[in-house]
């Protein structure tokens, strides 16, 4: 009977531990995830069900702030509250004035519409065919209406007779009054808007005299002590809806006066009247130029004898559409928002199904404060990645993601060349390859890789490298030295060094540097028994973390072995040129003569001693802290 192997207690217990801070690390984020779940819908809720309340104040904050520049301006000189009160009368006065305007031309527009009857009834005829039976029923539906309205009008001689007849006259006993219920139910569906825009404007004037008070509650409220952060979220709010909102009134103007410019030499009646509406409408986001277009539309298949005058003024709302999308609001608004336009659809689209059309009027600044808040709130920056015109991935993120998938290794291609024609290669190599070896190496040491996504990854990488060349404008100039400067660059022990070796080797050659790498270990060996033969200029050991500096650190002590004097760099890649890293790793490697962190870095420091021309096997330890610190 054999012995049985003994428990090893300690380690039964790390495993439960183990086991258990797993689970509670799984329940914790399940219960934290739910807390979301339910706050977001508790939100949804909220915004919903209270826009009785919601509405009101957001239009009045909109206003208020609108409002607030002029406001100040006068304030100055008869004190804030007289100034609002005057502003808002003004306002007023000049919308209700902008209402009488646009009444008396919709009134004299009424009086000239009988005069085009016959282009309408032309163009119908146009339309539709003479055979077709549309307008035989069309005309008999007409007829029978005019005699069922013949019908319903009463006799004047019966009328008469009934005049001569007593009257049977009775008293009914009515359970109301019908004049004042007439005028009830009249008056009961305008009750809710008119108390809604007294309320609006109550709150704009109440707002705009205490816009301090109220800004310095909103910080106390959430700003937990850290003024200078939410003054600052504030300020920016504000420059963000104040830009936007300056440009959007611009553009609407340009775009109001052309499209009268236009509705006028095109012959549409009332020109003006068409323009103010569209700039008006145009605050609508998306669906308001297309509710301007319908009017004069309308009217212009009235009043043009033929189809030339509907095709013009179609033509004239497209283009002015084409250039205010593509060229005006660009030029004008540039990142005035903050937002980006998918965000700006999906917000009108969430704002208008909570609160309707001022849902919609309302829906870019509510998303602009949301986009401010996600970021200057940190535990808010959410909002900013989900809305916000900024990249979500760095552009080593977005190459990792690429490189990641085997099919979009060519959209991969295409953003590194964008990019190096944008930049230069260097940068391409420190900015966006260098960091995705590292993010590579960490997911798989960290097992977040298999061995397939690993071999493809390096296979997707090295390609890159011996794909993507330099644009013009680097333009590679030789050397300053008499006689090409000898470089061997040499990986400290796994593919990942050979890789950025690999980059580095490229970025020198195309400053005409004599360049040899050893992309084996057999190489490697080789390259360093020539060294007793002929020294290089410089020996640049490549180490990629998780590579260590103690493997550099090897290396050197060989080739000093070999070669005493030959000069040495060590490139301990972490994409950074911190001073401090270099330093340190200066101290920890006594043989080398520089440690660089990035291709930058060394390119810079070869063509700097290169520029020199220092015989090889001089005394370098004068230069050897300076060089440090390159």
């Amino acid at each position: 009977m054999g012995t049985p192997t003994p428990v090893n207690r300690d380690e039964t217990r790390r495993e439960r531990y183990g086991t258990l801070a797993e689970n509670s690390r799984a329940t914790a984020e399940a219960l934290t995830g739910l807390w979301a779940l339910a706050l977001a819908v508790s939100i949804f809720a909220m915004l919903y069900f209270g826009r009785d309340v919601f509405v009101p104040l957001a239009l009045s904050a909109l206003f208020a702030f609108m409002l607030e520049p002029l406001i100040n301006v006068l304030a100055r000189w008869i004190g804030r509250a007289a100034a609002a009160i005057l502003v808002l009368i003004f306002v007023l006065a000049a919308l209700v004035e902008l209402g009488l305007v646009l009444s008396r031309q919709l009134h004299d527009l009424a009086n000239q519409l009988p005069a085009y009857r016959g282009n309408l009834a032309a163009k119908i005829r146009d339309v539709v065919p003479a055979g077709n039976g549309v307008l035989a029923q069309l005309d008999r539906l007409s007829q029978d209406l005019q005699k069922t309205a013949a019908q319903a009008a009463p006799n004047k001689d019966a009328a008469a007779t009934r005049d001569k007849a007593p009257l049977d006259v009775r008293v009914v006993q009515s359970g109301g009054n019908a004049p004042i219920e007439v005028l009830q139910s009249y008056v009961e569906p305008l009750m809710g808007p008119i108390g809604t825009t007294f309320l609006v404007i109550l709150l704009v004037v109440f707002m705009a005299i205490k816009a301090d008070d109220l800004q310095e509650r909103f910080i106390r409220l959430v700003g937990h002590g850290r003024i200078g952060a939410t003054a600052r979220a504030i300020d920016d709010g504000a420059a963000r809806i104040r830009r936007y909102l300056g440009m959007q009134l611009l553009t609407n103007l340009i775009y109001g006066v052309a499209l009268a410019t236009g509705l006028y030499f095109i012959g549409v009646p009332n020109a003006l009247l068409w323009g103010g509406l569209a700039a008006v409408l145009r605050f609508i986001p998306y669906i308001g130029p297309w509710i301007a277009v319908i009017p004069p539309l309308l009217l212009s298949l009235a009043v043009s004898p033929s189809w030339m005058g509907p095709l013009l003024t179609l033509t004239l709302f497209l283009v002015l559409e084409l250039v205010t999308g593509n060229v005006l609001e660009p030029w004008l608004y540039g990142a005035s928002t903050g937002v980006s336009s998918f965000a700006l659809v999906v917000s009108a689209v969430f704002w208008t199904t909570i609160w309707g059309p001022i849902g919609l009027l309302l829906s870019t600044p509510l998303t602009v404060c949301l986009v401010v808040m996600g970021r200057h709130v940190p535990s808010l920056s959410f909002l900013n990645v989900m809305l916000g015109e900024e990249d979500a991935l760095s552009p080593s993120e977005q190459m990792y993601r690429r490189l990641l998938r085997p099919r979009s290794f060519v959209r991969g291609r295409e953003m590194a060349d964008d990019f190096v024609a944008a930049h230069s290669l260097v940068e391409f190599y420190d900015r966006v390859l260098l960091p995705v070896v590292l993010a590579s190496e960490r997911d798989r040491v960290e097992q977040r890789l298999n061995a397939e996504q690993c071999k493809a990854l390096a296979r997707a990488l090295r390609a890159l490298v011996d794909e993507i060349d330099a644009d013009d404008d680097y333009d590679g100039t030789a050397a300053p030295s008499l006689r090409a400067y000898r470089v061997l660059v040499l990986p400290a022990r796994a593919g990942r060094d050979l890789v950025v070796a690999a980059m580095l080797a490229r970025a020198l050659r195309l400053e005409r540097f004599d360049v040899r790498i050893a992309a084996s270990r057999a190489e490697a060996r080789g390259a360093l028994e020539r060294l007793r033969e002929e020294s290089a200029d410089l020996v640049v050991i490549s180490a990629t973390p998780p590579t260590l500096l103690a493997d550099a650190g090897l290396i050197c002590r060989q080739i000093k072995s070999i070669a005493p004097g030959q000069k040495i760099v060590v490139g301990f890649w972490q994409g950074t040129d911190d001073e401090a890293k270099q330093t340190d790793g200066i101290e920890k490697l006594p043989d080398a003569e520089a440690v660089v962190a990035s291709i930058g870095a060394a390119v810079a420091l070869c063509e700097g001693w290169a520029g020199n021309e220092a015989p090889i096997g001089s005394t370098l330890a004068a230069e050897a802290g300076a060089d440090a610190h390159i």
